[in-house]
């Protein structure tokens, strides 16, 4: 007969999200299940150890890609059923692969410089990596600006008929590759907004398949406005060069559109200020 204490737990532990997916998780490493419940308990730790990282943004706003990466790698990989690694090959070198049993997922990173950049990892996911796979993921780290203006800026670059995606192509890619790149474009749809920083939109790519993308955004931004934050020189150093970055790789985006000077001088001014 079981025990109340025990009742209390099995109770505890069907009412508690957080408990139910430990439970989960532990259950994965000696059952088999479906490759849609690993995408499931996989998004769920991910976006638990992204809200982590975004909780210490002054720990990875001067961070690279690859840092960042390795270490959400490695909170996944401390959960001893996950096998999670960086730069692992696969028709190049991925940024995240995840496994778990026989199923895996994989993930480019980018940081939100400009929607070029970010096209360029979106591209490696769809011409490069596992063609195999039907679903992947895009983690774009936004170090400058806001997270609002990226996430609205680069749904907009991906609209298949007026997106930005289409003179980068004409101007950047030769020919050969100028058509493979429209039709993988004009087939991007079923756009699902899952949260302030998180989407969904699916493509079909050259071998029939339709891969389903998850885009994932992590504010990275750190610029504190109270009175410690005010004197940090580390900080105000760190966003200049951030904005500057951010402002170079979007004048390049869009030439022959001049160059910003005035928000040029304002960062300068704050990188340079004693």
């Amino acid at each position: 007969m079981t025990s109340r204490s025990e009742a209390d737990i099995f109770y505890k532990i069907n009412n508690d999200a957080k408990a139910d997916k430990t439970l989960r998780l532990l259950a994965s490493r000696y059952h088999e299940i479906s490759y849609n419940d690993f995408l499931d308990l996989l998004f769920e730790y991910l976006v638990e150890f992204l809200d982590e990282i975004e909780s210490q943004p002054e720990s990875y706003t001067a961070a690279d890609e690859d840092t960042i990466t390795r270490y959400i790698a490695s909170l996944l990989k401390a959960t001893k059923v996950f096998q999670a690694s960086s730069q692992t090959y696969s028709g190049g070198a991925v940024d995240l692969t995840v496994k778990l049993r026989q199923h895996e997922w994989i993930a480019e990173a980018k940081i939100a410089y400009s929607n070029d950049k970010i096209f360029e990892g979106l591209l490696q996911l769809l011409t490069r990596y596992k063609k195999s796979a039907t679903h992947k993921g895009l983690l774009v780290y936004v170090q400058a600006g806001t997270l609002k203006d990226k996430v609205n800026s680069w749904t907009g670059y991906l609209c298949p008929e007026e997106g930005g995606w289409i003179n980068y192509v004409e101007v950047s890619k030769n020919p050969e590759n100028q058509d493979l790149i429209r039709e993988l474009m004009l087939s991007c749809g079923d756009y699902k907004k899952l949260a302030h920083n998180k989407f969904d939109c699916n493509f079909s790519i050259d071998n029939g398949i339709r891969v389903a993308v998850r885009n994932f955004f992590l504010d990275l931004t750190f610029r504190p406005a109270d009175i410690s934050g005010n004197k940090a020189k580390k900080h105000r150093k760190n966003r200049a060069i951030n904005e500057l970055k951010s402002l170079y790789y979007e004048y390049l985006q869009n030439p022959p559109k001049e160059l910003d000077t005035e928000k040029v001088l304002k960062y300068l001014e704050m990188l340079c200020r004693e």
